[in-house]
Formats: C-alpha cells, sequence, structure tokens
C-alpha cells in the first residue's frame, strides 16, 4: 500500500482529516526511538524511527527512517502483503 500524495506524511491525518500533523520524536518503553528488525537467526538491523502525531485527534504513525541496506533486508527477510 502506498501513501504517495496522501496520508500523515503529507500532512493530512488519516484519522480525521486534519492538517494539524507535526513530526517529531517519540519513545514508548526504552528511551531510544529505535525498532530492532530481524533479517534470520543471528542477523538484525536497529533502525531509528520517526513519529507522525495529529494534534487534533491523537493519532500516532511511526516511521522507519530506512536506508539501502535495511530495505533490503526487509524485502530478503520479511513476508511481502500483496495489494487486495
Amino acid at each position: 500500500m502506498s501513501d504517495e500524495g496522501t496520508g500523515m506524511a503529507h500532512g493530512v491525518c488519516t484519522g480525521c482529516g486534519s492538517n494539524e500533523v507535526y513530526e517529531g520524536q517519540a519513545y514508548y518503553g526504552q528511551a531510544l526511538p529505535k525498532v530492532r528488525l530481524k533479517f534470520g537467526a543471528l542477523r538484525g538491523e536497529t533502525v531509528p524511527t520517526s513519529a507522525l502525531v495529529c494534534a487534533n485527534c491523537g493519532r500516532l504513525e511511526w516511521r522507519l527512517l530506512l536506508d539501502h541496506d535495511v530495505k533490503d533486508g526487509i524485502r530478503q527477510h520479511f513476508t511481502h502483503v500483496p495489494p487486495r
């Protein structure tokens, strides 16, 4: 699924339609804004995150800040979900 042209990454809340969307760092449980992606039994990548938050309704959308290697790892080790 693509959010090109619409959605929180483009300043429109996907929950309420407001344009009160802000980007920043958010923390859940630990003081590091990162997610660990597992690529096989012994390999993984720690990926920094960014958060998009709607100041109108409170909707939160996490974004992973992906580089080329992490994108390749996702494509190789995760299961693709086809469009429906």
